[in-house]
């Protein structure tokens, strides 16, 4: 099910939960505390490896962490600049979210009939 907290917001909850301070959580990775500030307020985005650091810190899944980064990959943007019916699609799927089960359940299909 989709979330609408911010990445943000989920690593200062997850931080909280854990009873860390910003100065504890950023000591425990390496890396200054108001960059930790930066990120739990949206003005900053933590890379792949520090968001690893920061979820093995506060005591939960970097999938559940990365469940909440919204941010879009370079691959994907040029998959839609190649392909602009992928963000039709992805804008369906947003707005209609049972179209992502329809959509993999046709995938699964289509694959299977290749084999």
């Amino acid at each position: 099910m989709p979330t609408t907290q911010t990445l943000g917001k989920a690593i200062q909850e997850a931080r909280r939960a854990c009873d860390k301070t910003l100065r504890d959580l950023a000591k425990e990775i390496g890396c200054a505390p108001s960059f930790i500030s930066d990120i739990e307020n949206g003005k900053r985005n933590p890379s792949e490896d520090v968001l690893r650091n920061i979820a093995k810190a506060v005591g939960c899944s970097y999938e559940e962490l990365k469940g909440h980064d919204t941010r879009v990959d370079a691959s994907f943007k040029e998959l839609v600049r190649q392909e602009p019916e992928v963000a039709v699609l992805m804008r369906k799927i947003q707005v209609n979210p049972k179209l992502a089960k329809s959509f993999l359940d046709h995938l699964k299909t289509t694959e299977n009939l290749g084999k």
